[in-house]
């Protein structure tokens, strides 16, 4: 069954929990992205899995974002 709000009952409890831990891990690969950018400068965007990561943060960033 679909409900309007996930925050009722004992359920909403772990639902919070699982946001924050999402905004602090999206926080922490965010600033290492940006110690590896002024690190590497330019190179870090020739490796496609750096903007692989670069892509994917931005994304993240974008959820918590609309999610706000």
């Amino acid at each position: 069954m679909f409900r309007l709000s996930s925050y009722v009952g004992s359920f909403g409890v772990i639902v919070i929990l699982f946001e924050a831990l999402y905004a602090c891990f999206t926080i922490y690969f965010f600033v290492n992205m940006v110690r590896q950018i002024r690190k590497k400068r330019m190179k870090y965007f020739k490796d496609i899995w750096d903007l692989l990561e670069f892509a994917t943060l931005i994304m993240c960033i974008i959820v918590i974002l609309m999610y706000a």
